[in-house]
């Protein structure tokens, strides 16, 4: 895989102006297993793995500015970020039945053992996938779907904003990884709905549309923290995804 990352911030109590940082990129290896078995003519079942598969972007922001050593002269320089693709399971099974064929899909993503984001404190997550996809015509098929995964960042409150965590063996206050969270990583939809047909021109064009909606998710942080580290908090994110998309195929 290859990444890139731009990491910039400002701090208006400070009066700390917007930094102007140059994006960072990286490239990351890992394995991608799977296979597949008919059972009968009519149902199929299948497994895949992809393996961790990490990147570090060098030198590309001060981890230690957003803890209590954010003074020291020693900590001034720009750090490493280690960030993790994580590792996934997965296994599904597919029945089709005359025009009818339906799909159920399993996958595990372990965030919480991945660099960068075991850190921020994401939970694993344990997705569901249904599709089906009807035939209405030789060359008219209806596809619709759902997927369900529960938000790998979670609502709290209470929090002591003060606290200390560990990122990466430097220390960084509960109040900035919860901002992080909020602000810069709000991968929080849990559920989507998908629909969408496919039709043959002919023999060697075919054409795709589909449609997905994500409902509204909002996730929120707060806790209390001293005027010196930025005060009381209550952070918070709403996201709404939805996306449209058509394509031709050409079959030479």
């Amino acid at each position: 895989q290859l990444g890139g990352l731009k990491i910039n911030h400002s701090v208006a109590t400070a009066s700390i102006a917007q930094s102007q940082r140059a994006p960072h990129y990286g490239a990351g290896f890992g394995v991608q297993l799977g296979a597949s078995y008919n059972v009968t003519e009519n149902l199929l079942v299948g497994f895949s793995y992809i393996s961790e598969s990490e990147i570090t972007y060098q030198s590309i922001l001060n981890l230690d500015f957003f803890g209590p050593n954010a003074t020291t002269p020693s900590t001034f320089g720009l750090d490493d970020i280690r960030l993790q693709q994580p590792a996934e399971y997965a296994m599904g099974v597919g029945y089709k039945w005359d025009e009818l064929a339906l799909t159920f899909d399993y996958r595990y993503i372990s965030w919480d053992t991945a660099a960068g984001f075991k850190e921020l404190g994401w939970r694993s997550q344990h997705v569901f996938a249904l599709g089906a996809e009807y035939a209405l015509m030789s060359n008219l098929k209806l596809r619709a779907g759902y997927n369900y995964a529960r938000s790998p960042i979670e609502t709290r409150g209470g929090e002591v904003g003060q606290s200390l965590i560990d990122f990466q063996n430097h220390a960084v206050f509960q109040r900035s990884v919860s901002l992080l969270n909020i602000a810069a990583f709000p991968g929080i939809s849990q559920g989507h709905v998908t629909a969408g047909a496919s039709y043959e021109v002919n023999d060697d064009l075919g054409v795709d549309v589909g449609l997905m909606y994500a409902g509204k998710v909002t996730i929120a942080r707060a806790g209390t923290a001293p005027a010196a580290i930025g005060g009381n908090y209550n952070f918070s994110t709403e996201v709404t995804q939805w996306s449209a998309n058509a394509g031709a195929r050409y079959r030479f």
